[in-house]
């Protein structure tokens, strides 16, 4: 049985991720979801996701979307035994600073915010292009209202992370289309074992099981030691 730990982004609920957990439960895995409750900065992210990684034996983490700026950040403060990136931020192998929120998202979202809070993820943009992300309109409705409403100061958050951070640590790239084509050029370069579905951002939620199996198969062949051309 292996232990994985589940890491959701800020934006989504963590009902957004229960079918996914539920299939890793049924194929015999140790599950944890974690969505962290405070969002108040990106060092109160760090601490909520690291709360629920450390203890116990390293375990595997997956981290969603904008969960993966936190990788170096929980390398650095506990032990795991690997990582898949799912269709998420693969923070820059040679280190340095970032922001949990590229610039220019960061700015249009900004001026959506109403009382220095931005609106629910599944409001960024007109509901014909969110309802699509969702299998049906009933589950996009169900998971609209519990999506939480983060304050806007979280755009800004900047992490660091030493060079070479990643040069150790056994990880994967799990690509839903070409979203996050980027950063699955960077993780191909690296050499990671890599695999792309052609589902939307929520492949999770809408395709479970096929997810499931391509993790699955990514954990049988994880390697790494990646470098910047």
């Amino acid at each position: 049985m292996s232990r994985l730990v589940v890491l959701g982004s800020v934006f989504l609920p963590p009902q957004a991720l229960e079918p996914f957990a539920e299939t890793l439960v049924e194929r015999g895995h140790d599950v944890t979801v974690v969505v962290p409750e405070d969002t108040s900065s990106v060092e109160a992210v760090l601490s909520g996701y690291l709360a629920q990684v450390a203890g116990g034996a390293p375990p595997i983490v997956v981290a969603h979307s904008n969960a993966g700026n936190y990788i170096p950040g929980i390398t650095a403060g506990t032990a795991i035994a690997g990582v898949v990136f799912v269709d998420a931020v693969l923070p820059p192998f040679n280190g340095g600073q970032w922001r949990v929120v590229p610039t220019a998202l960061g700015t249009e979202l900004a001026k959506r915010a109403t009382g220095g809070v931005l609106p629910r993820w599944t409001r960024w943009w007109p509901t014909a292009m969110m309802q699509p992300l969702f299998p049906d309109p009933a589950v996009f409705e169900r998971i609209d209202e519990v999506t939480p409403r983060i304050d806007a100061s979280y755009l800004t958050g900047v992490l660091q992370a030493p060079a070479g951070w990643a040069s150790e640590l056994p990880a994967a790239y799990l690509a839903f289309g070409d979203t996050y084509s980027a950063e699955l050029g960077r993780a191909v370069a690296a050499g990671w074992p890599n695999r792309t579905l052609e589902l939307a951002h929520l492949g999770l939620l809408s395709s479970p099981e096929a997810v499931v199996s391509a993790i699955e198969a990514l954990l049988e062949t994880l390697h790494v030691r990646p470098t910047d051309g």
